[in-house]
């Protein structure tokens, strides 16, 4: 019996430990998201708060026919109500799940230029990071002081 309640705890307790890392990395992903946004705003000159609207919503096509008659098909007897009764809502809905994908892809593209910008054999090219002293250079500290 002992067994069973310790089991039982360990798996609460790891199940709790699986919820406290998916929020701590979700609010990691929004803090992220949001330099990369203030970031993007800097470079174009306007609000953060606008950045989405103009570089990612105003892109994003209105659902075709076809989409909109595949989303009915596919939910037609959990609606029950005709087409063209539902045509807005599904609209509105296919339009929002579009913007919501498109912004996903804009923060991953932001991500990935932004690492690319910072990784170590990017700024080694640029001559940041040198492999080993010029010759001539200090080796460290304790060279500038005439210390072996």
């Amino acid at each position: 019996m002992r067994r069973s309640k310790r089991r039982s705890s360990r798996r609460r307790c790891f199940q709790l430990r699986l919820q406290e890392f998916d929020v701590k990395t979700k609010a990691l992903d929004n803090l992220i998201n949001q330099k990369l946004l203030e970031a993007a705003a800097k470079k174009i000159g306007i609000p953060a708060e606008k950045v989405l609207e103009q570089e990612v919503d105003a892109k994003v096509a209105e659902p075709s026919e076809a989409e909109l008659k595949a989303l009915y098909i596919v939910q037609k007897q959990q609606l029950g109500r005709p087409f063209d009764e539902l045509r807005p809502q599904l609209q509105q809905l296919l339009k929002k799940s579009k913007i919501q994908e498109a912004r996903e892809d804009y923060y991953k593209t932001a991500s990935r230029a932004s690492r690319s910008l910072h990784s170590p054999a990017k700024a080694e090219s640029r001559g940041r990071f040198m492999t080993r002293p010029a010759p001539g250079r200090s080796q460290g500290p304790g060279r500038h002081r005439g210390v072996l």
